[in-house]
């Protein structure tokens, strides 16, 4: 049997390594493949959605533009935008704390008096009456909301989209 030198043995040695090295280079290299991919497929639905969204958002601030721009002709009044605007106007608003009187000023009263303090503040609010009761009304967006003029109680009433059905 002949005798392996040692420049032999590592020669051997250095091909096994780069072997072993190749080998491995192949491995994570399509490890890595395989992971860009899959970023690449996570960043491709990303893209999507963060385009889904920003429609949305598009519409949703169309919605809101169109809202804020409707005035009645030559009174600078408009419609609250939301919820939490109107609350403001309300503690704002210091109606809900005059004092009742049976009679010389009650429901009726507070509900005017309430609605042109809107009026003032650049606001469209009615009144209403309801089984002889008077409390005001404002519309947000698609939606009916209810204020008791004399606690400043804020109740969604109903879906303009549904009062006629």
């Amino acid at each position: 049997m002949k005798r392996l030198t040692p420049n032999l043995l590592i020669i051997a040695g250095l091909i096994i390594l780069l072997a072993v090295s190749v080998a491995c280079y192949i491995v994570t290299t399509k490890q890595l493949n395989s992971e860009i991919r899959q970023l690449q497929l996570t960043l491709n639905q990303t893209q999507a959605d963060l385009d889904l969204t920003t429609d949305a958002l598009t519409q949703i601030n169309d919605t809101l533009e169109k809202e804020r721009a409707l005035v009645i002709s030559g009174q600078g009044l408009r419609n609250f935008v939301s919820v939490d605007e109107l609350k403001e106007f309300l503690a704002n608003d210091h109606t809900n704390e005059l004092k009742y009187i049976k009679e010389d000023f009650d429901c009726d009263d507070f509900a005017r008096t309430l609605q042109a303090n809107a009026f003032k503040a650049g606001y469209i609010m009615n009144c209403q009456n309801q089984f002889n009761h008077m409390f005001c009304m404002v519309i947000i967006g698609n939606g009916i909301y209810y204020i008791e003029s004399m606690t400043d109680e804020v109740t969604y009433a109903a879906d303009l989209d549904l009062v006629d059905k």
